[in-house]
């Protein structure tokens, strides 16, 4: 992982604003610590829960943070029918249905809700009022678990397991559709995950106060993430290869 000095300075002074040489001290601790980690996010966790207890500016575990806040998070984590206001055709509520199911599943599977935590402890860094980030919260989120999706599928990593349940590809939920098209009901919810993320940010960031500016401004920075990651699997797909050979 690759992690800046400017941005890893600015995420570090939630736990040691009053105390500016710790920020070099912290950085050179992570970059170091992370060289040889497999799971960095895990890391990443235990290295600020350890510090915040002795620096934090509230005083206070991240355990504590993170149950003041996890509930907020994982109530506002669902997909709902995009067509709920407008008459549809039967055939088209059914096959929307098993698009949202599919991303639901993947949604809900669980995991640390890292990203949303930290978008949370931005909102206290800058004093803003976190119901009103929920839409980057969970847009955010959402491009997670869309990468997520797509880095199980056979073409990529090939993975049977995610967070202990079977890969979105590997279900075949209430039996709804045959097995040989689980695959490409996964693809398309990872491209739909991508079409939620873009509304919610796009329409609702908005709607909640924020200046199309400044949303744009949004955007284009996680379009430009969304392109390094692509980039990092393609990476990873041709070590994987060479590996092979």
């Amino acid at each position: 992982i690759n992690l800046g000095a400017s941005a890893l300075r600015e995420f570090l002074y939630l736990f040691c604003y009053d105390n500016l040489p710790l920020h070099d001290y912290f950085w050179i601790y992570v970059r170091s610590h992370f060289s040889n980690i497999s799971d960095p996010e895990k890391s990443l966790v235990r290295i600020i829960n350890k510090a915040s207890i002795k620096y934090a500016r509230t005083n206070r575990k991240l355990e504590t943070y993170i149950c003041d806040h996890l509930k907020q998070i994982e109530d506002a984590l669902h997909i709902h029918p995009f067509n709920k206001n407008k008459k549809s055709l039967s055939v088209i509520d059914r096959d929307e249905g098993l698009l949202i199911s599919a991303m639901n599943y993947s949604v809900k599977a669980g995991g640390k809700r890292l990203r949303p935590l930290l978008m949370m402890m931005v909102c206290d860094l800058y004093n803003l009022e976190s119901k009103n980030m929920i839409p980057l919260t969970c847009g955010i989120e959402y491009l997670h678990t869309s990468s997520l999706i797509l880095d199980d599928l056979p073409a990529q990593d090939n993975s049977d397991l995610r967070r202990g349940r079977p890969t979105l590809h590997k279900t075949v939920i209430d039996n709804d559709i045959p097995e040989n098209l689980c695959e490409g009901r996964a693809q398309l919810a990872a491209v739909d995950l991508i079409a939620v993320s873009m509304s919610l940010i796009n329409h609702d960031l908005v709607k909640n106060g924020f200046s199309p500016e400044r949303v744009n401004q949004v955007v284009s920075e996680i379009s430009l993430s969304m392109h390094d990651l692509c980039i990092g699997q393609m990476m990873d797909l041709r070590a994987a290869h060479m590996g092979m050979e």
